[in-house]
């Protein structure tokens, strides 16, 4: 399990500090808030369920996941955040997208959360809105354009504003992703970029993925090839050109494949990322994750992976 009132589980997390945590990822586009709700404050369940992913850093970022079910409680937000003060990390927060009301964003699960974090002093210096959305088509028959999803950012930007605890956090985003496979994602970007690009990248299939691909240069060929394609995109839509983010990335998709993005040779595709990123002026780069899968930092048994 996962107790965040864990000595050692805190001096690990620690150990990462300074680094930003993100909440966010697929089922951040599915989860509300609820202040008063029921929720085992201190565990996941053995399965890491429900976890969100988390990420954003200084040096070398991290991911957890949310809690379980379509609902985060009140009294498990508390144990949240008191883990992040404890481990010095600063939060940045997804916000569901997929609330809509009269073919717009609709902000009130946002205030609600809002309200409740601003009333217990909980410092959140990062939002975003929606995970992915040139994948809402494919994934949800739902179709947001850059124009829409621009008209939605400033919603949010708005609500920021109105409350003094969150008005200077940075709003960062839309999260694109393959944009070496969908011209659909190039074309979404480019409709939207603002003060930065955000990417996220796997470089395999963890349904596919073999031993040697760790160790394969044309499979790290590919993360280049994605940041060009961001790095181009800066260029030819804006007058100075914008830095890029990772804001989701690991070795493998679907959890990383068991007994190899856990294990050693996972670490020759990192010391690539870090690298390549580094060529690019990449400028954040979101572990995936902290705890659960097989691409964890850490094991279930809360021990560090290699």
């Amino acid at each position: 399990g996962f107790c965040v009132r864990l000595k050692k589980l805190q001096n690990l997390a620690a150990a990462l500090a300074p680094s930003y945590v993100r909440f966010g990822g697929t089922l951040a586009d599915f989860v509300d808030f609820d202040p008063d709700g029921v929720q085992s404050p201190d565990s996941l369940d053995s399965e890491g369920r429900g976890v969100r992913d988390a990420e954003d850093a200084e040096d070398l970022p991290i991911s957890i996941k949310l809690p379980g079910g379509s609902h985060v409680a009140g009294l498990r937000w508390d144990n949240i955040t008191r883990f992040c003060d404890i481990a010095g990390w600063d939060i940045m927060w997804d916000f569901n997208l997929l609330h809509f009301k009269k073919g717009r964003w609709d902000p009130t699960y946002a205030k609600k959360f809002l309200k409740y974090s601003a009333s217990r002093g909980v410092r959140i210096p990062s939002f975003q809105l929606g995970n992915e959305p040139n994948l809402y088509k494919p994934k949800f028959n739902l179709d947001i354009d850059g124009n829409q999803l621009a008209e939605d950012f400033w919603t949010l930007k708005d609500v920021l504003s109105e409350m003094p605890q969150y008005a200077g956090s940075g709003l960062y985003g839309p999260d694109v992703t393959n944009l070496d496979q969908h011209k659909s994602a190039r074309t979404y970007l480019a409709q939207y970029v603002s003060h930065a690009v955000f990417i996220i990248i796997y470089y395999l299939k963890g349904e596919e993925a073999k031993l040697k691909d760790f160790i394969d240069p044309r499979v790290m060929d590919g993360l280049k090839t994605q940041l060009e394609y961001g790095y181009n995109i800066t260029w030819d839509n804006c007058r100075v050109r914008k830095p890029l983010r990772l804001t989701e990335t690991s070795t493998a998709t679907g959890g990383g494949v068991e007994g190899i993005s856990n294990a050693y040779v996972a670490g020759f595709l990192w010391l690539d990322k870090l690298g390549v990123s580094a060529m690019f002026g990449v400028t954040h780069i979101f572990r995936q994750t902290f705890f659960a899968s097989n691409y964890a930092l850490i094991s279930r048994e809360l021990e560090p992976n290699p």
